[in-house]
């Protein structure tokens, strides 16, 4: 990825469903997360894109400039998420 494309806005967000798995973003698409959009505040467990283990990350309701790889449905309690591309 460019340094532009790395600095300019999303093109497309897609809602993340942990309802019945986790959200593995290169089974969904090919393209890197730009950033997180969080509706309500809680923990977001999984893995950014140069992570090998699970974090837990507590985020806040709103923007998250984090581009996660997998996002794991246990432990994570941050909801109306969506991936931004």
């Amino acid at each position: 990825m460019s340094s532009f494309e790395q600095t300019t806005q999303s093109t497309s967000g897609q809602v993340i469903d942990l309802s019945t798995q986790d959200y593995d973003i290169s089974s969904t698409t090919k393209t890197p997360m730009r950033a997180l959009l969080v509706g309500v505040a809680g923990n977001v467990v999984g893995q950014q894109t140069h992570d090998s283990t699970d974090i837990t990350y507590p985020v806040p309701a709103g923007f998250c400039p984090m581009r996660f790889k997998i996002i794991r449905k246990t432990g994570t309690t941050a909801t109306g998420l969506v991936a931004l591309y």
